[in-house]
């Protein structure tokens, strides 16, 4: 992760950093290309903990009205993932703008996101598909479920198999692979958004952007009126673009001559506004529910658009403001920098813990509160620490080979280019035991899910 000094996705585990046309000025412009940013690093550590505190809590048992809010907020974390949808939009337009032009655009893109993504996503497929079925004979009728479906995982198409299904497929028993819809929906996004930010100009790329912001909330709406189950507005690619837009957007208008002076000008007000809005959801929907219908349509774009104004608060601050010092705090940067892994893994490990009633470790241990805090930290603290044993003894290797991809004038790459050139239908039934498409309000099956560079 130090290694390298350009991240462009929320569950990267490296280092975020900037490119721009701009000059530093006190947090006023985009620093130049390769400065990094540890706040960006806070924000992807913030996102992870909040899909954490979602997964590990939602049918933990609620004794008092303030136990009972403390879980809405924590069944609130579900919007870690629209968090790491706009980082992603923001970072990957980031750097698709500062290397538009230069040689080998395409191929850099796509081979330094291969490079990112790939081996930890296809290294779990492999030993959940090809190594586990060798020792697990005969498989469980839940395991069959799952290797039924398994070509959307290799596919990168999860999301769509949930939508075809109108719920979720990929849980089965102690089998979890529901989390990797939001894996889907960026790899879906990398395929289209490369060639979009190339064709179209900037003051077009924006407009772009705003029609995405735009059409997302009333498709969302549309599948909701016409019967369809709260997963496909949830984990549709076209649902969830307006996340990725309005990161995106931030990122083209950061670019433009005094823009992100503009847009700090502005955020405050805006966060302030959109954050009294949210909480205000928050109090009148009792949580912000991730299958409530009016969360599902207007407020998964005031997240966005919150989560943007946070995301320009946290780049122009200056490093030594409180806010500086808040987003870069080193717990934050933390797990930030494996937030791609812990969001792997984590669901890996959740079922089996989570199939340990809370009753009986709360017997066991003599309070509930208990009971819920070694559950959080165990999975936690596995998914870490497998996290940490895969970016170092794998993952990282292959990034070494990163450096054959690089972004570099057409100069320095050795183009003859003149000066003037050089510019800057499946097995989709519901898995058994779990509950029929559409899925529910309540329990675990409600829950989903994201990360990576």
């Amino acid at each position: 992760m130090l290694e390298e000094q350009t991240s462009a996705s929320p569950l990267s585990g490296e280092p975020s950093s900037m490119g721009s046309e701009s000059s530093p000025a006190a947090g006023r412009s985009l620093p130049p290309p390769g400065t990094h940013l540890p706040g960006l690093d806070g924000l992807r550590g913030v996102a992870i903990l909040l899909v954490l505190a979602f997964h590990l809590l939602p049918s933990q048992p609620v004794t008092s009205h303030v136990t009972a809010w403390i879980y809405r907020a924590a069944w609130s974390g579900w919007c870690g993932v629209d968090l790491f949808f706009v980082l992603s939009g923001f970072l990957i337009t980031g750097i698709l703008l500062d290397a538009k032009g230069l040689p080998h655009y395409f191929r850099n893109f796509y081979a330094r996101r291969t490079l990112r993504i790939f081996p930890l996503y296809y290294g779990v497929l492999v030993v959940i598909f090809v190594i586990v079925p060798l020792f697990l004979r005969p498989p469980s009728p839940a395991f069959e479920h799952l290797q039924a479906n398994q070509i959307w995982l290799w596919c990168y198409a999860s999301n769509v198999c949930t939508v075809w299904a109108n719920g979720w497929v990929f849980l089965a028993g102690n089998w979890h692979l529901n989390h990797f819809w939001s894996l889907a929906v960026e790899e879906q996004f990398y395929l289209v958004w490369p060639l979009v930010v190339l064709l179209l100009s900037r003051r077009r790329l924006l407009a772009a952007c705003a029609l995405c912001v735009v059409a997302a909330p009333l498709l969302r709406w549309a599948f909701l009126a016409n019967g369809y189950g709260f997963v496909v507005a949830y984990t549709f690619t076209p649902c969830r673009v307006d996340a990725l837009a309005v990161g995106a957007a931030v990122a083209v208008a950061a670019r433009a001559p005094g823009g992100l002076s503009a847009l700090r000008r502005f955020a405050p007000a805006v966060a302030l506004a959109l954050g009294a809005a949210l909480l205000g959801l928050f109090v009148w929907r009792h949580g912000l529910r991730i299958a409530d219908e009016v969360m599902q349509t207007a407020g998964y774009s005031l997240l966005a658009l919150f989560f943007a104004a946070a995301l320009v608060l946290v780049v122009a601050a200056p490093a030594g403001g409180l806010l500086g010092r808040c987003a870069a705090l080193p717990a934050l940067r933390f797990f930030g920098k494996y937030s791609y892994g812990l969001y792997v893994y984590h669901g890996l490990f959740l079922m089996p813990f989570l199939s340990v009633r809370t009753e009986t470790l709360a017997g066991w241990l003599g309070s509930s509160f208990l009971a819920v805090v070694v559950q959080f930290a165990a999975v936690v603290g596995i998914s870490l620490g497998a996290s940490l044993l895969s970016w170092h003894l794998y993952e990282k290797q292959f990034l070494k080979l990163k450096r054959y991809f690089e972004a570099r004038p057409a100069a320095a790459a050795g183009s003859a280019l003149p000066a003037a050139n050089r510019l800057p239908r499946p097995a989709l039934a519901p898995a058994p035991g779990t509950a029929p498409p559409g899925g529910g309000a309540g329990g675990y099956d409600e829950a989903f899910m994201r990360a990576k560079e």
